[in-house]
């Protein structure tokens, strides 16, 4: 579905039909298809990229 039906597709069920539609359906970015919620303990969620980096030591796994 192209980015513009989906957005309307989401606004029509949220405001329209009263629907809770799930973060999975959700858009985030209009530029980043990827973004994701970033929630860090009681601080308010950022949207972004979430990066896991390993120091090396012990394996080399990088989870981008």
């Amino acid at each position: 579905m192209p980015k513009m039906e989906k957005v309307y597709d989401i606004s029509y069920r949220h405001e329209l039909l009263g629907e809770s539609v799930p973060n999975r359906e959700k858009i985030f970015s209009i530029y980043e298809d990827h973004t994701d919620i970033l929630v860090k303990g009681a601080r308010e969620a950022a949207f972004g990229h979430k990066v896991n980096l390993d120091d090396g030591k012990e394996q080399s796994d990088f989870g981008l």
